[in-house]
């Protein structure tokens, strides 16, 4: 578990609609599932808007999760659901190993991720 892994920190609509498709996955709910159940290691008292829907504001709120592993932000299983981004074929792989749902992590790992998050953002 050293060093971070990032998936999903679109910071441009260009950016996420590269990733964008037109059809889900086959197994896009277990992905969806694994996402949403992760830890969250940072979060932040604001909300969300959709980059490709300007109409859409406040999706979601804005944390970062992880699976000790992989870091994402909460927008990603949403644009998962609405826009089908295509996720690392690395990530998908662990996911399907772990049989959709992300290893629990207690609180010194949270905040272990959260630091290895933070350093490695700079």
């Amino acid at each position: 578990m050293n060093g971070i892994r990032r998936v999903g920190f679109y910071t441009s609509a260009e950016e996420l609609r590269s990733d964008a498709r037109p059809e889900a996955d086959r197994d896009e709910v277990t992905v969806l599932e694994y996402l949403e159940a992760a830890g969250a290691v940072l979060a932040v008292p604001s909300r969300a808007d959709d980059l490709l829907d300007p109409t859409a504001r406040g999706v979601c709120e804005q944390a970062v999760l992880t699976d000790g592993e992989w870091f994402w932000p909460t927008t990603l299983p949403y644009y998962v659901r609405r826009y089908h981004v295509r996720l690392p074929d690395e990530l998908l792989a662990r996911i399907r190993a772990l049989g959709g749902r992300p290893s629990e992590l207690d609180d010194r790992e949270l905040m272990a991720a959260a630091e290895r998050f933070v350093a490695g953002s700079g």
